[in-house]
Parts: C-alpha cells; sequence; structure tokens
C-alpha cells in the first residue's frame, strides 16, 4: 500500500493562495462562502485558522468579516476568537494539543445563518525514535523511520526534505531544495533509499560531491473533518500533526 507522491513545499494547511479581490462578508451569503479550515497540532498547542473565499482558488475573491459577523473555535471547553492576519486569514492558539481533541469552528452571521457545527479531531501524539537527530547517510543507502505508537488503520505521509549545495551555470555553489513525500500505511515505521530521494533533484550530476546536504525526515498525520452543513459552497476542515528530525547526507 505504498504511495510516491511528489512532495509540495507548500504546507498543507497553513499556507493560502490569495484570491484575486477582497469583498465583505455582509454581501456574500453564508452559503456562499467556500471555506479552508485547519488546526495544526504541536507540542502543547494548536494553531487554528480559517479563510473565506467566495469560491475555489485560483480565481475566487477572498472574503473579509464585516462588522456583526465573528469566527471563533472551542476546544477542550475552552472557546477563543480568531483573528485577522495580515494575509487576510483568520487564526487563534490553544493552549493544549491532546490527541483525539475535537476542535469546532464556529462562523456566526449578523444577518444570514450561523455556520456553528465545523469540527475536526486532532491526530494522536507519536514521537520519533529513528533516525537520531545529526545522525550522517550516504548515496546509495536507506534511511529508516521509526515512530510510535503506529496507527495501522489509518495513512500517514513520510517526507524526505533535502537542502544540498550545487554549482550554477558559471560554476560556483548555489543551493538547492527538493525531495519526495510516501504516503503509506501508519506502520510506525518507513524505509528509503537515499538515492530516491536524490533522484528527485533530476540532475545528481551538479551535486557538489562529498558536500554535507541538510536532510529533514517528516512523519505527518492528517485527519479530515466535516464543515457546517450551512456552507453549501464547499471547501475543507483539517487536522494534522507533524514530527521531524534533522540528518545529513553526503552525496
Amino acid at each position: 500500500m505504498n504511495r510516491s507522491v511528489p512532495v509540495s513545499l507548500i504546507s498543507l494547511l497553513g499556507v493560502f493562495l490569495i484570491g484575486c479581490s477582497k469583498v465583505d462578508s455582509e454581501d456574500i451569503k453564508t452559503s456562499g462562502i467556500y471555506t479552508e479550515a485547519g488546526a495544526t497540532a504541536e507540542d502543547d498547542n494548536t494553531l487554528v485558522f480559517v479563510r473565506m473565499r467566495t469560491g475555489r482558488p485560483l480565481d475566487a475573491d477572498t472574503i473579509i468579516l464585516s462588522p456583526g459577523d465573528q469566527l471563533s473555535a472551542s476546544m477542550s471547553g475552552n472557546t477563543i476568537g480568531l483573528f485577522r492576519t495580515d494575509s487576510d486569514a483568520y487564526q487563534g492558539t490553544f493552549t493544549d494539543a491532546t490527541g483525539g481533541s475535537e476542535v469546532k469552528i464556529t462562523l456566526s452571521r449578523q444577518d444570514d445563518p450561523d455556520a456553528s457545527d465545523s469540527v475536526v479531531t486532532l491526530p494522536n501524539q507519536f514521537t520519533i525514535s529513528a533516525p537520531d537527530a545529526g545522525e550522517i547517510f550516504n548515496s546509495g543507502e536507506n534511511i529508516t523511520v521509526v515512530w510510535s505508537p503506529a496507527e495501522p488503520l489509518n495513512m500517514v505521509k513520510v517526507t524526505y526534505h533535502i537542502d544540498c549545495r550545487i554549482y550554477d551555470d558559471r560554476g560556483l555553489p548555489s543551493g538547492a531544495n527538493f525531495g519526495r513525500g510516501y504516503t503509506v500505511v501508519d506502520s510506525g515505521t518507513h524505509t528509503a533509499l537515499i538515492n530516491d530521494v536524490l533522484n528527485a533533484f533530476g540532475n545528481q550530476d551538479e551535486l557538489i560531491e562529498g558536500e554535507p546536504c541538510r536532510f529533514e525526515v517528516s512523519v505527518t498525520r492528517t485527519n479530515e473533518g466535516t464543515l457546517d452543513p450551512a456552507l453549501t459552497k464547499g471547501g475543507y476542515i483539517r487536522a494534522r500533526r507533524e514530527k521531524n528530525v534533522l540528518v545529513t547526507v553526503v552525496p
């Protein structure tokens, strides 16, 4: 049940594309709001965020809350208001990241029906026990990631991201970021060939032989939630938890 997928340098939930322009929420019905919402669980806190649009990106307008409309989030008996960020999303932080906690996001409307039942559950905690931070690997070797506890009824994404020096067109050292991700059964272990990750760059001849590369291994659990039925325009609500370890690879 291994499936190799390209790695996107855009975070699953944390980065959004900006719409063509901005509109006030008072001019949009609740049923006309396309919602991108999520929760990112860290060790001790959970970041909740929402972006509202008039439709799917890339060609949709961004919706800004008008006076009288509000966004809030609730988790484990606590409720917080979400504030507008410089990128016109809305976010807030809980000082809790307990796995299995339900996060509920509420859009309160002054002149239209509320959407108060968008919910998602935080993925469970886990730790990475291998490889060790700072461990050194050479091209041609395997790298095995071990995490626990496993959840073999679910899927997980294991990502290998590498930052190497390369030669530019003038023969001078430059930089390159690339990687590869695998969506696999959450068995608690995954093994990859270092060369498979290096091959994602496409031309290993440009890598500087013997020059150490920064190599980040990530394991990400993601839960899909359900949007309030009033948000008929669509969108998603997701929760994720990610663990990382940094090692070194020598091409």
